[in-house]
């Protein structure tokens, strides 16, 4: 059997990208150099924008993550991680071209929650207009989840102005994410769910005081998990 290794489904954007390996790395229960996790990272920056095609106003990503995908899988990766909330609204077709699994952020991240002690009634989602469209919390969760509080068309710029920051090179929109999450507490989320990598690199913590549940950890989380068990299997 091959040998357990990660390939990260990256570029979207490489900050992110960048950060989900990080957060790999700091969640692995290694000791050493020989116990970290075997990754292999594609961060191809030309995938479509994954907002501008659920929009209607730009070319699908599909078929370029597939390239990616399959490029992994080719270079010997035994499943996949893909760190873009967005991009999952292709999941079921990119699933389906690979043999190996692409381990599920959206489901991953509900997962969690369902099963988290405080278990909030509700939580203000920080996410882009392509993964609000798309309605990817929504369906994960369906009729069973706490009730979604999304941001308003005004916030919502404010968090793709931010997000447009990150893929910049600038964190300078911390406050205002920071505070698009405290409008939505005020509102009466009793939680706040990161929904978007690049978002991650933004919110803190301490920035609000509520419960913080970020995707990208989660699915930091969940691949470590996912590639210990097997290696444990393999020993």
């Amino acid at each position: 059997m091959k040998r357990p290794t990660v390939g990260v489904i990256g570029g979207m954007g490489p900050q992110a990208t960048a950060e989900f390996y990080r957060r790999l790395v700091a969640m692995t229960p290694a000791r050493g150099d020989d116990e970290h996790l075997h990754v292999l990272i594609d961060s191809d920056p030309s995938i479509p924008s994954r907002q501008d095609a659920l929009a209607g106003r730009g070319k699908s990503p599909l078929a370029r993550l597939i390239i990616v995908a399959r490029r992994l899988e080719s270079a010997g990766a035994t499943c996949l991680a893909m760190p873009c909330n967005t991009a999952h609204a292709w999941y079921k077709e990119l699933q389906e071209a690979v043999s190996i699994p692409i381990i599920n952020m959206i489901e991953e991240t509900v997962h969690v929650i369902r099963h988290t002690p405080s278990s909030p009634q509700e939580l203000g989602v920080l996410a882009t207009h392509g993964a609000l469209h798309a309605e990817l919390y929504e369906k994960a969760f369906g009729d069973g989840g706490p009730r979604l509080c999304v941001p308003d068309p005004e916030q919502c710029q404010e968090i793709m102005d931010a997000v447009a920051g990150v893929k910049a090179g600038s964190l300078i929109g911390r406050r205002q994410v920071a505070a698009v999450a405290r409008s939505m507490l005020d509102r009466g989320a009793d939680a706040i769910l990161v929904g978007c990598t690049e978002v991650s690199l933004l919110i803190q913590p301490d920035d609000v005081e509520a419960e913080v549940i970020d995707s990208m950890s989660v699915l930091a989380r969940a691949t470590v998990s996912h590639i210990l068990a097997l290696t444990r299997a393999l020993a």
